[in-house]
């Protein structure tokens, strides 16, 4: 009881000592520090299924044999125990001018940095099975934060983010991207239409090309695969096959303005989600798409796997894959018995009508 009034009411308000916005992702890092304890923290907008995620960094006071479940429970940030703790007396509070974020490429992970030394990092799987992230001053695997070890793989990771986001200042890796997306998709579909921003003016650029004529639609995205898809990571042993991605979709048939606009507004959105709602894209996915109100298709389905498409070559990012999605019109009723029936069934189907696939009039699938 004693030790509980003790930190009620001797706790110092705590003090930012560090902030930064991901560079594409509503996420802010910052780094808190009270009169016990220093953590960094990642935070999200309200509504994201992501956090807030939280990860020790030290102690500023001699550190407890036990874990601190009253301070928890009281909302106070705990101490590292002793035996998790490299200096167990407590160090001093860092100077802010000293600390600095590294945003990994995916922007939902983070680095702390002090005086250019890494002393923290909340990777993408940071709030998974209890787990909080890495740090320097750790020994062993703590409640609060688990040892950063020299031959982990998540330094290099932290290296090549520092060169990947000070690209972007030295140079505009969207216009080589663009140009060389531009002439894949135009030798594979045909003259653009028409090009559009679907970036809403934010970092970072993204485009759609657009082929909309008496032989039918098209429409491809320009610039997603620049930035690796967050999450993918945790679906794959190598997530340089999966997190990058290009989206299309192709119909049978030329689109009124009505229906265009809202097929650019939804591919805009699409584009968009998996660093706005961290989250990603991958074959078998599903989601809404508005295309016209008379149409009972309002789903996707993305896949690379029908015949009915033209393979698109569009060529490795930052050495990586990437994947061209299509996405293929479904309706409701299609997309529930496709998440029933499990990934490949719907896929087959539409493999064997072919052509109908690509058409917002066919029959729905029974």
């Amino acid at each position: 009881m004693l030790d509980r009034l003790l930190r009620k009411f001797r706790r110092r308000q705590p003090t930012i000592l560090c902030e930064s916005v991901s560079p594409c992702s509503p996420i802010v890092a910052f780094v808190e520090a009270d009169d016990r304890v220093i953590y960094f923290y990642l935070q999200a907008k309200d509504g994201m299924r992501f956090g807030p995620k939280a990860c020790w960094v030290a102690n500023l006071v001699p550190a407890p044999q036990d874990v601190e479940r009253d301070a928890m429970a009281e909302g106070v940030p705990p101490l590292q125990p002793a035996k998790h703790c490299g200096h167990p007396q407590g160090r001093s509070v860092p100077r802010s001018k000293d600390l600095s974020v590294v945003w990994l490429a995916e922007g939902n992970a983070a680095a702390l940095k002090e005086k250019g030394e890494i002393v923290a990092i909340i990777p993408g799987w940071s709030g998974i099975n209890n787990f909080s992230g890495y740090a320097r001053d750790a020994i062993g695997t703590g409640p609060f934060a688990a040892q950063l070890h020299n031959d982990m793989n998540i330094y290099e990771r932290v290296a090549e983010s520092a060169e990947f986001w000070e690209s972007w200042n030295k140079s505009d890796p969207f216009a080589f991207c663009q140009s060389r997306q531009m002439r894949v998709y135009e030798s594979t579909f045909g003259p653009c239409t028409q090009y559009y921003a679907i970036d809403n003016h934010q970092f970072p650029t993204r485009g759609l090309y657009t082929r909309n004529d008496s032989d039918g639609f098209v429409a491809a995205t320009v610039g997603m695969s620049l930035l690796p898809m967050p999450v993918a990571e945790m679906y794959a042993d190598n997530s340089a096959e999966i997190h990058r991605v290009e989206l299309g979709l192709m119909l049978d048939r030329p689109v009124d303005a009505q229906t265009l606009q809202h097929i650019c507004n939804s591919l805009s959105g699409h584009a968009a989600m998996p660093w706005q709602q961290i989250s990603w894209w991958g074959q078998g996915h599903t989601a809404n798409f508005t295309f016209k109100s008379s149409s009972p298709l309002d789903n996707v389905v993305l896949t690379s796997h029908l015949t009915v498409f033209p393979p698109v070559p569009i060529g490795p990012s930052y050495g990586d894959k990437v994947n061209f999605l299509w996405m293929v019109p479904i309706s409701d009723m299609e997309r529930l018995a496709f998440h029933t029936a499990g990934d490949g069934t719907l896929i087959d189907r539409l493999q064997e009508i072919g052509d109908a696939a690509l058409s917002l009039d066919r029959e729905v699938l029974g």
